[in-house]
């Protein structure tokens, strides 16, 4: 009786051991699958309308800055040093204006390109250089241009983050059809075009600031 006992417990725990590794290969299999489908590229060409009016705003901003002229005005120019910070970070390393027309992005660039949007042009650029536009001695000039990109930048940093929401719910493993695989790709596309957007918009904003610069510009100093 005893030995039929153990022979019965033995059976039903290789069962389990058996299932479990069924499962468990199972899931690896289809996480496999999974990966290689968030693996599959879009193409900065394909997408370049907004890649090529990005790098036409900072070659507009190139030379707005290029046209200001030196002021005894302090609050002008720091404006135009901080301005001028923020232009090199919009054409820094990893953002938007490093691309190449022809680079593949998959998921994993796209979600490198929104973090920096986040972490060097809203929290570097916009957190620790143009939020001067908001102290209380800066001219109304200023200030009313300050709180226009302090609203903007809101709007841009809620939807950067709902697309790097997205492409980590993307980036959820589970086993694939041709439809999730086909929306896996349109969302990919959707979110490029959300974070170039952001570059583009927070670009645009940089560009008017240095021509207001300009436009209060003189010849002293």
């Amino acid at each position: 009786m005893k030995k039929f006992l153990s022979d019965y417990l033995n059976i039903i725990i290789y069962t389990i051991i058996g299932f479990t590794f069924m499962i468990a290969s199972f899931y690896l299999m289809i996480n496999y699958y999974h990966s290689q489908e968030i693996k599959t590229p879009i193409y900065v060409a394909d997408n370049e309308i907004k890649y090529t009016s990005y790098r036409n705003t900072i070659q507009a901003l190139d030379t707005s800055l290029s046209k200001y002229k030196r002021s005894d005005d302090k609050v002008r120019r720091d404006l135009y040093n901080k301005v001028s910070t923020c232009r090199n970070i919009l054409k820094s390393e990893g953002t938007l204006y490093t691309l190449q027309t022809n680079q593949t992005l998959n998921s994993y660039d796209v979600y490198k390109l929104g973090e920096a949007f986040q972490s060097n042009i809203l929290n570097v650029c916009y957190a620790t250089h143009l939020s001067y536009l908001n102290e209380k001695d800066i001219p109304t000039i200023y200030k009313n241009l300050g709180s226009l990109i302090q609203s903007n930048v809101n709007i841009l940093s809620n939807q950067t983050m709902f697309a790097l929401d997205e492409i980590k719910n993307n980036s959820s493993y589970y086993f694939n059809t041709n439809i999730s695989s086909a929306t896996i790709r349109n969302n990919l596309l959707s979110d490029y075009n959300i974070i170039a957007s952001s570059y583009n918009e927070f670009a645009k904003m940089v560009l008017t600031l240095s021509e207001v610069l300009n436009e209060g510009g003189n010849n002293n100093d």
